[in-house]
């Protein structure tokens, strides 16, 4: 189809998109014939016609009459606004970050404009993740900052109508019981539309060396968990890092954490900055399917889902049974099973060979691959003759 606002050019790729709840997609497209940099922001409907946001070559305001080189995708609301960033060909600026609709697009941030609550200026901006859009149209991010020898990083809230505001820098008091300062590993977590910034930082001077915080533009930190804290339901853990943390729109936290001092490596937990912690799993506990959890082994999926209700879902292995599956913890009814590598497919399914990995000798080939269902086995065929394909041994086996 042709890409709207491109002179002609046709869609080539479809890259990450985001929906909101009035079924509008916004998504990033590169264009043919294919040139050096043809790519660009667009919004689109079933039944309607897509319209462009913004596409390399153009005008990027608030840059100095720089244009777009390229694009990164942040986020989509119920307004219809898109956020992304942008590397900035000419201008003032190198890169800055925008908030856009079919009709107008605005800078939110740009690297060297002053950086407010600093005497300095923006150094540097993030990628993707280190951005959340809010259903109000505010944006939250993380960025270094140049020229004030006494702030290094921070956190600030900025939007198409205001210019940011900041929230918290690395230099500035915890203002909570921990005591110190925010200092190092200020992280971005998640921003919702009442205006709570969930992040983590590694508190200098304070009681503890980690923590979770939540924290608005007009009201000081509260702490989600801090590292040395109890872990509740466990036996002798107590809190270490945070592996992952979401934030829903009523200020519900939750989070993955590792543990330290006890037989349980890793836990999911819930809680917020005005109600203590509560256990949703622990690594090691029985899972409803059978078998234990094994959350050490799905740390990379970040596949939490956390709801408005408090429901989240998530990952883990399943130690014993040998599976790994998706799991569904509801408040006050606990964890039950949504799907898992031992689930029988459903009727209809066609089981197929995925991920095949050959070797061979004279007369016979030998493979390992997964099967539909999650397992993994070697299996042997010969070759050149009569002869189906026989299971050696696999996963689960004992």
């Amino acid at each position: 189809e042709v890409a709207p606002g491109t002179g002609g050019q046709v869609f080539l790729n479809l890259g990450p998109l985001r929906i909101n709840d009035a079924d509008q997609v916004a998504f990033f497209a590169t264009f043919e014939p294919v040139g050096v940099g043809t790519s660009g922001i667009f919004i689109g409907f079933p039944g309607g016609s897509t319209q462009k946001v913004a596409a390399v070559g153009d005008v990027a305001p608030g840059t100095g009459g720089g244009t777009f080189r390229d694009f990164a995708l942040i986020g989509f609301n119920n307004l219809g606004q898109v956020a992304f960033v942008s590397n900035i060909n000419g201008g003032t600026s190198p890169r800055a970050a925008f908030i856009g609709t079919p009709s107008l697009v605005s800078s939110v941030v740009a690297v060297g404009d002053p950086a407010p609550g600093t005497v300095g200026t923006f150094a540097s901006l993030p990628g993707p993740g280190g951005f959340f859009l809010n259903g109000a149209g505010d944006l939250a991010f993380r960025t270094n900052v140049a020229n004030d020898p006494s702030v290094g990083n921070g956190i600030w809230i900025g939007s198409a109508s205001s210019p940011p505001q900041k929230l918290v820098v690395n230099s500035d008091p915890t203002g909570t019981p921990l005591g110190g300062n925010f200092d190092g590993g200020i992280t971005l977590r998640g921003f919702n539309t009442a205006g709570h910034v969930l992040f983590q930082s590694n508190p200098s001077g304070a009681t503890s060396p980690h923590a979770l915080f939540l924290k608005d533009l007009t009201n000081p930190a509260q702490v989600v968990f801090a590292a040395g804290q109890s872990a509740p339901g466990g036996t002798t853990e107590t809190f270490d890092r945070t592996q992952f943390a979401f934030l829903n729109e009523l200020g519900g936290v939750a989070f993955l954490t590792s543990l330290q001092g006890g037989p349980a490596r890793f836990g999911w937990f819930q809680g917020s900055g005005a109600s203590a912690p509560v256990k949703v799993a622990l690594e090691g506990d029985a899972t409803p399917v059978g078998g234990t959890f094994g959350i050490a082994g799905e740390l990379f999926a970040a596949a939490g889902q956390f709801t408005n209700t408090g429901r989240l879902a998530f990952f883990a292995d399943v130690l014993g049974p040998n599976a790994i599956g998706t799991f569904l913890w509801t408040p006050g009814s606990g964890i039950a099973s949504v799907v898992n590598t031992d689930d029988t497919l459903p009727p209809g399914a066609n089981p197929v060979i995925r991920t095949f990995m050959p070797g061979a000798s004279d007369d016979a080939l030998a493979f390992f691959a997964f099967k539909t269902g999650g397992r993994a086995a070697w299996f042997t065929k010969p070759l050149g003759g009569a002869g189906g394909i026989t299971r050696i041994f696999g996963e689960g086996d004992a």
